[in-house]
């Protein structure tokens, strides 16, 4: 392990390239930006806290860059198969930021994170659980599609809109419940999560786009949060929503 200063601000380029003993490592809130491939090679890093994704607050915001990687696409091939835990404690979470980040088992996010963008967990294969804090108000498309292992996932009170295929072939996810402030489920948001049984949703929900449930072989309830399964005549219902009608029809 390191301990650092509270007074540091900026980390440089391979700062700690294979330092393969290395386990842990917290970074101070005061840190500005942190170089390329500052971890590079540390092959036993399994747990890591940083004030933002990336290399700084704006830039280069993909967890892979601080393990060598200068574009999302390899985030897979340069971290470390040992990294399980990412803490980040600041900020919005950017497009592609843990875009196939296959060995993460949990991200813990920022209480003042406000949205997810496109594809931010997108390929995330161990990941098992994630709670959004209730200062989230909007998920980015396929935000956490392709993530077989997600079973549990807490969707936050503040939360207003949701991207397309956002949960697409989440095939563990087996319920969710959606807050009040959903208005719509955009296209394909659940296909291929074949073992989605319960859905809640919030009483301002009017529409629900096409193939929202497609291929959802397993779903049987899909209620108000005071167990009140809703009509099909107040919802707007598009196309391949199969399971979904199979339940709402009298």
């Amino acid at each position: 392990y390191v301990n650092l200063p509270d007074s540091l601000q900026s980390i440089g380029m391979g700062a700690f390239t294979d330092c393969t003993s290395l386990r842990t490592m917290t970074i101070p809130d005061g840190v500005q930006s942190i170089g390329l491939g500052t971890w590079m090679g540390c092959t036993e890093l399994s747990y890591l806290s940083l004030p933002f994704v990336g290399g700084s607050a704006t830039e280069n915001r993909h967890l892979g860059y601080v393990f060598g990687a200068q574009a999302y696409t390899w985030n897979q091939n340069f971290i470390p198969a040992s990294l399980l835990q990412v803490d980040i404690r600041s900020g919005d979470i950017p497009n592609y930021a843990f875009y196939e980040c296959t060995g993460l088992f949990t991200v813990t996010l920022p209480a003042d994170c406000s949205a997810i963008g496109v594809r931010a967990f997108h390929g995330c294969s161990k990941l098992y659980r994630m709670e959004l804090p209730d200062s989230v108000t909007h998920l980015g498309d396929m935000a956490f599609s392709d993530c077989p292992s997600l079973s549990v996932i807490t969707l936050g009170s503040g939360l207003l809109e949701i991207g397309m295929q956002t949960f697409m072939d989440c095939i563990n996810l087996t319920e969710i419940t959606l807050p009040d402030g959903i208005t719509m489920l955009p296209p394909s948001l659940f296909a291929g999560c074949k073992r989605l049984e319960r859905v809640t949703i919030g009483s301002a929900l009017t529409t629900v786009d096409d193939a929202v449930f497609r291929h959802c072989i397993s779903l049987r309830e899909f209620h108000t949060q005071s167990g009140t399964t809703p009509s099909a005549s107040t919802l707007s219902i598009g196309r391949d929503n199969d399971a979904l009608n199979a339940i709402l029809q009298p």
